[in-house]
């Protein structure tokens, strides 16, 4: 119910309607009762699940998913959430004045309080999404190659006799920590969404991450994302020559990307997660989006009944762009003090 005009924002209070006279009863933040012929009435055209939760005023804690008085109300210090109480084995339903942690309910030309009550939450239905086709840049791709560090992960010293020529097959096996950081700075497009199957072929030779990620809130407000992390065995098998009497060292390197934010663009294939009355359709599908940001110019039906769209946002981390085998003198005077393969600290890179 609009009580009265603040500032350039009309002020809203919850309350229940009677269903004798017709009118909407609610308590303003003065603990005034507010009787209305006109008023706004909750819907859920999303096909929301509506649950009521059972809260206590001390400690006061809202679920995240609680229903506001006023969508408008940016935080939840300055938010009004609807509640109801029992009464006489029937419920009452009101609202906590902002800043106030009781159920404020009209009753008989009265306004009761409650410290025990129940919030009424509200959560979108449940989608998978499928991100797949990932597109970069080439001023990107190129950035990343700028970037590439070298990390050694193995050192074969080999001696040859004072004889001919030497043929000598080397192979030589790694483990590297990787990890992929995706980020998108419109949070609430990923409202509804419970898992992401990921599905990116890289562009380096590395083998495709392909995972499934159980979605959980992310720690940067604003902002989603997800960490996959796997450790990957990287190798190096190589044939070649030694004159006689050589002494050598054989450096197994592991070329990296790290640290550097690249955009990326990609397919989104959403999904409804529920089964039976949860199911939604893709019509419902295609709202939920809209109303959580997506661009809606980007929708495309799915014969099978899902809905594509285009997903754009910032690949970070740590990942092997390639090998590199690289022969090092360790009797050189220069590296004063590196020992063999130690030369990448000194320039760099091999």
């Amino acid at each position: 119910m609009q009580v009265a005009p603040q500032g350039d924002q009309p002020e809203y209070v919850g309350g229940y309607l009677d269903e004798v006279d017709g009118n909407a009863y609610g308590v303003d933040e003065q603990e005034n009762i507010i009787k209305k012929e006109t008023y706004l009435v909750l819907t859920n055209p999303l096909n929301c699940t509506l649950r009521w939760i059972w809260i206590n005023a001390e400690p006061f804690q809202i679920p995240h998913t609680a229903v506001k008085v006023d969508d408008s109300q940016p935080t939840p210090d300055s938010s009004s959430y609807i509640g109801r109480a029992a009464i006489d084995s029937t419920y009452k339903a009101g609202s906590t004045p902002v800043g106030n942690s009781l159920l404020h309910v009209v009753r008989d030309g009265k306004v009761l309080k409650f410290s025990e009550f129940e919030v009424l939450t509200s959560e979108y239905p449940s989608l998978q999404v499928s991100l797949r086709k990932f597109d970069f840049t080439e001023i990107d791709l190129t950035a990343v190659e700028g970037n590439a560090k070298y990390e050694l992960f193995g050192v074969d010293e080999i001696t040859t006799k004072f004889s001919d020529r030497t043929e000598v097959t080397l192979e030589r096996e790694g483990i590297i920590d990787e990890y992929f950081d995706l980020v998108e700075d419109i949070a609430d497009s990923w409202a509804a969404v419970y898992g992401v199957e990921l599905n990116m072929i890289l562009w380096c030779g590395s083998p495709a991450m392909k995972t499934w990620i159980q979605m959980e809130d992310y720690e940067i407000p604003n902002v989603f994302g997800f960490r996959v992390e796997r450790e990957r065995k990287v190798r190096i098998s190589a044939k070649f020559e030694l004159a006689s009497g050589e002494n050598s060292a054989q450096c197994s390197f592991a070329v990296i990307h790290e640290d550097l934010e690249i955009p990326f663009k990609a397919t989104a294939i959403f999904r409804s997660g529920g089964n039976g009355q949860n199911k939604i359709s893709q019509e419902e599908i295609s709202n939920l989006l809209r109303v959580t940001g997506r661009d809606e110019s980007t929708f495309v039906n799915l014969p099978d009944g899902s809905v594509q769209a285009t997903v754009t946002g910032r690949l970070n981390g740590r990942w092997v762009l390639r090998t590199y085998l690289q022969s090092d003198d360790p009797d050189d005077p220069n590296l004063s003090g590196y020992g063999p393969c130690d030369r990448h600290l000194i320039r760099g890179g091999p």
